[in-house]
């Protein structure tokens, strides 16, 4: 009766041994696959891409229209194995009132607003960006606005190993399509993002020397991804990597992105600390900063 008790015992440990032995391989696997996926997406300025370590994702943030759109790749798990993907698109700042819900199907439409659901309904536009994005192997989830933002969720039976560049950037582009339509019929425009350190008080656009907008209180200026690259590529020779690079230098308070919402990370140049969004490549100078660290080439 001992052995075959002992005997039962070393065979469940066995079997957990190749449980555990087998996840751990395919978790390697998946990551692999991701780090495969970062390197092609490195090689394109039309988006910016960085690794999610919590889940073997990626985080990918791209500008279409004036508007950033933040998308996460997330491996699904059938059993142990990652056998689809989950995609989930946001796109902020589109001047829709929080309160307002939009939920959109190419079978009909419903929200808690009359009016919205009366222009979309009108809209061949919306109807033709919207069955755009309920084909070609997806199963999509969500597609509507909630909160002030447009979010498109869906699921795609493939593998990061098989998913190649062009597609991202058609995925990417049928959303900002669907945000562009929405943003026709219903009248939008872009609200101007808030200050990051004001909180309440909206940035102005491009009114900088390098396009940069600035907040009409505190004086600080925000940097889309041209303005950091002039600025510190063409004018210093840094490499965005070289930039990335710097991240964890300094500690401080992590503001919020103007243009993505990923929170900044402090990195020090010059002996002055500034906010480097890792997300979409923009930057947050303090007043006097942007002249400082231009060797007064840019006023402010």
């Amino acid at each position: 009766m001992i052995v075959s008790v002992t005997g039962v015992l070393l065979g469940a440990i066995a079997m957990g041994g190749a449980v555990a032995g087998r996840y751990l391989y395919l978790e390697a696997r998946a990551k692999r696959e991701r780090d495969a996926l970062l390197a092609l997406l490195a090689d394109t300025s039309a988006l910016t891409a960085e690794p999610i370590e919590v889940n073997a994702g990626v985080h990918i943030t791209a500008s279409r229209n004036g508007r950033s759109i933040a998308l996460e790749l997330i491996p699904m798990r059938r059993g142990f194995d990652a056998t689809s993907l989950h995609w989930s698109f946001h796109v902020f700042d589109l001047g829709v009132p929080l309160e307002r819900t939009l939920f959109l199907s190419p079978y009909g439409n419903s929200g808690n607003h009359e009016d919205t659901l009366a222009r979309v309904r009108d809209s061949a536009r919306v109807h033709l960006a919207v069955r755009a994005l309920f084909h070609n192997n997806w199963v999509t989830q969500s597609c509507g606005l909630s909160e002030g933002a447009l979010v498109v969720a869906a699921d795609e039976q493939t593998r990061f190993s098989q998913l190649q560049v062009p597609e991202v950037l058609r995925r990417i582009d049928e959303v900002a399509e669907l945000c562009a339509a929405l943003a026709e019929a219903l009248d939008l425009s872009a609200q101007s993002p808030l200050c990051p350190m004001c909180e309440s008080v909206h940035l102005r656009d491009g009114v900088g020397q390098l396009m940069e907008s600035v907040c009409p209180n505190c004086k600080g200026r925000f940097l889309p991804p041209s303005a950091v690259e002039r600025l510190f590529g063409e004018e210093r020779g840094m490499t965005p990597g070289e930039l990335r690079a710097k991240v964890g230098d300094a500690t401080g308070e992590r503001l919020c992105c103007p243009g993505c919402q990923t929170r900044m990370s402090p990195v020090v140049i010059d002996a002055h600390i500034v906010d480097l969004c890792t997300g979409c490549g923009s930057m947050w100078l303090d007043a006097t900063e942007l002249e400082d660290l231009s060797g007064g080439r840019y006023r402010e």
